[in-house]
């Protein structure tokens, strides 16, 4: 993994930031602070980002690349989408991940520190707050929507094959 420094506005157009959704509402000034507590970083394929029960104090925002999400070894998803975010767990709670996060090509990523940002939302930012949190809230509301028709279709599956089972062992 390679790191920038901590970024500032001047890195918006080397590093094409400018598109990214989550700064579209967001002031000059919240723009500085965002870029303040954010970095980029580099992972080769197959590199660990986000491993499973440790604990780091990152989000990610997908900027290029393609990565996978595995539960217990098995993968639930691959993300591949410029903005796609990952690894949102510690801004909702200090517990650890529920998923390791790997590379399947080159990836880069905007990386928010998420200790830096609980210094921003304690100095009067509530646009800030209200605009990131909207972001975030957005992401994870479409992300359970997509986990919960995946889901049905899974129980269907299953209902349907244990009724087959059925039908099979009681013939008529």
């Amino acid at each position: 993994m390679q790191a920038t420094h901590y970024l500032s506005q001047e890195d918006i157009g080397p590093h094409q930031l400018a598109d990214l959704q989550i700064f579209s509402d967001m002031s000059a000034e919240h723009l500085r602070q965002f870029l303040s507590i954010c970095k980029i970083f580099t992972y080769q394929c197959t590199e660990k980002i986000i491993t499973q029960g440790v604990l780091k104090p990152w989000v990610f925002i997908l900027l290029r690349g393609k990565i996978r999400v595995l539960v217990n070894e098995v993968e639930i998803t691959v993300l591949h989408q410029r903005s796609d975010v990952f690894g949102e767990t510690p801004l909702i709670s200090r517990s650890p991940p529920t998923a390791t996060v790997e590379a399947l090509t080159e990836v880069s990523c905007l990386a928010i520190d998420v200790v830096l940002l609980s210094e921003i939302h304690t100095k009067g930012n509530e646009l800030f707050n209200a605009s990131f949190y909207r972001y975030t809230t957005r992401l994870l509301v479409g992300r359970l929507a997509r986990m919960s028709e995946e889901l049905a279709l899974v129980k269907s599956v299953f209902n349907a094959s244990v009724a087959i089972g059925k039908t099979i062992s009681n013939p008529l």
